[in-house]
């Protein structure tokens, strides 16, 4: 009775000096004892803080981190309510996410971590990291045929060498498992194509049936948040204008214009390099002693020999920025491989007819322009192989399609695909999430996919002058969409799933066969301009609204009166 006594005045004691404590002393005194990993001492400073700030949801992360740390077994129900609590408003942190992935796992609650990374997906776009936790957690749940095609996408990424035979050991695994023992054995028959030892033991096990899961170990996961949240959080390639233009790319016209007699003169330090309409048919070879040479223009020139030039340029180590719009290149030479240092690559105009397969190698590509292109139909399946890309330009091209494989490029934010002739865009480009413009004006487009739904952070949907008829129902989840030009199309009625789009200020609705536009158009939250048909839309229609919301800009316009073309469709 004497012991109990005293722990009880030894525990008032310590409550009574944690309650005198001002708020400064009590955060140094978690950082100091959560810093030397004494998280029951710490989380008594956190459970003041709370009784002291109840509001204050960062708390609960920090309760969150202690309790994980002190048993997370026992603690499980306590972590996730804590971590509900800070995520209510830190809803896209990559820390709270992180650790509530991390709970779940360690609980074998597979599905429930999926699910946080999925979130973290939805703010940040997919990324290596997010494939291959989401991978791990469906193999060790069972769920093999998804943990399967999760490693088949982790495997596109540029990986190192021993983290793609893991990965691929346990594509071959996960197959086998989920009953595909057909294709289990072909990638072990594929493993010598990849550069890796024949293995014949597994060949033997997967064929007699004799492979086991428990003879697998259960895969570690690491819980460094700084090193998640840099991997996973996009990070731009180059620096874009409102526009999605590289800034380099504009830095060149206001540059002196150069010849190649003043490189005799010029400083060998130089940053920039403007050659633009400078009458080159090829560039001397002490071009290289432009070390720091990082922006280059050759730009309306008469170069020939595009291999000597690309050779010569791959001696330049700074080069990021490389512009040959309106070339004659016609043949895309295949030593483009040995430009893999740019990060950006303009041909614009250059009568080429395919981009080859090397264009894969370009691993550091963040801005590709290849727009205007009259005779280019196609992109190389390798575009999947750019993982860096944050944005493409293939308007004005003969461009046909957007193939499926650009939706394995997750880091795209703009995609420039007007006036082109493209009928279709890939079923799969809600993958894309972190798009934030698309631009797929004047082209053939019928219809548009259901995963369109999934650009959670579009801003700026371009569909004028196509063929839609109809929506997809998916486009009412488009909640950041500012801009939807669907003008010039084939609209009969008017698309009233535009009406959820909270944050659309601007619609464009003219040169289509819409009677009458809803009333309800004016409760939009953010709606500010609309514009409407010049002929088909009564007067009366356009005044009803408004007199009921005056602060809405309705114009009537004709898009065809001002770039001429056949009457309305």
């Amino acid at each position: 009775m004497k012991k109990i006594i005293n722990y009880l005045l030894i525990y008032l004691l310590l409550t009574s000096c944690v309650r005198n404590m001002s708020d400064e002393e009590l955060k140094s005194a978690y950082r100091v004892n959560s810093g030397n990993s004494n998280w029951t001492e710490a989380l008594k400073y956190v459970n003041e803080g709370i009784r002291r700030k109840p509001s204050d949801t960062a708390l609960y992360f920090s309760k969150a981190l202690c309790l994980k740390h002190i048993d997370p077994k026992k603690n499980y129900s306590e972590i996730i309510q804590n971590l509900n609590v800070f995520l209510e408003k830190y809803t896209n942190s990559v820390s709270g996410r992180i650790l509530k992935f991390a709970n779940h796992y360690d609980n074998y609650q597979y599905e429930d971590a999926i699910s946080e990374i999925k979130q973290l997906e939805r703010y940040y776009g997919i990324s290596a990291r997010t494939l291959e936790l989401k991978a791990d957690a469906r193999f060790l749940g069972e769920n093999f045929k998804e943990a399967a095609k999760t490693y088949e996408k982790l495997l596109f990424f540029p990986l190192p060498e021993q983290k793609f035979l893991d990965i691929y050991y346990y594509k071959i695994y996960s197959k086998y498992f989920a009953g595909n023992k057909e294709g289990a054995l072909w990638d072990v028959a594929f493993l010598e194509d990849y550069g890796y030892e024949e293995d014949k033991e597994l060949l033997k096990r997967i064929t007699n049936d004799s492979l086991k899961i428990e003879d697998y170990n259960k895969l570690p996961f690491i819980t460094n948040t700084q090193k998640f949240t840099k991997e996973i959080t996009p990070i731009l390639g180059l620096s874009y204008d409102a526009l999605f233009r590289p800034v380099d790319q504009l830095n060149i016209y206001s540059s002196p214009n150069y010849t190649l007699k003043d490189l005799k003169t010029l400083d060998k330090d130089i940053t920039i390099l403007n050659l633009n309409r400078a009458n080159i048919s090829q560039l001397p070879d002490d071009i290289k002693r432009f070390k720091k040479l990082r922006v280059l223009s050759l730009s309306r020139n008469k170069i020939r020999d595009f291999d000597k030039l690309f050779t010569q340029l791959s001696e330049l180590p700074k080069l990021e920025f490389l512009s040959l719009d309106y070339n004659n290149l016609k043949k895309f030479p295949e030593s483009i491989s040995k430009l893999s240092q740019l990060k950006g690559l303009s041909i614009e105009a250059c009568n080429i007819r395919e981009l080859p397969r090397e264009i894969a190698y370009l691993s550091n590509l963040s801005f590709l322009n290849v727009g205007s292109n009259g005779r280019l139909k196609d992109l190389p399946a390798e575009i999947k192989y750019l993982k860096k890309l944050n944005c493409l330009d293939v308007s004005g091209s003969g461009m046909q399609r957007l193939r499926e494989e650009l939706s394995l490029c997750y880091s795209l934010v703009a995609i420039h695909g007007n006036a082109s002739k493209i009928k279709s865009i890939p079923t799969t480009i809600g993958n894309l999430k972190l798009l934030r413009h698309l631009n797929l004006a004047h082209n053939k487009l019928e219809f548009l996919p259901e995963s369109i739904g999934k650009l959670m952070y579009l801003k700026d949907l371009s569909l004028g002058s196509n063929d839609i008829k109809d929506l997809p129902k998916s486009i009412v989840k488009l909640k950041n969409l500012e801009h939807l030009g669907l003008q010039l199309n084939r609209f009969k009625a008017f698309p009233e799933k535009v009406l959820q789009l909270d944050n659309l200020s601007n619609l464009w609705l003219h040169n289509n066969s819409i009677p009458r536009i809803p009333i309800e158009i004016g409760e939009m939250k953010s709606i500010k301009r609309l514009l409407v048909d010049h002929e088909v839309i009564t007067d009366e229609n356009i005044e009803q609204i408004k007199v009921k919301y005056p602060n809405l800009h309705i114009n009537r316009h004709d898009a065809l009166k001002l770039v001429g073309g056949k009457r309305r469709k």
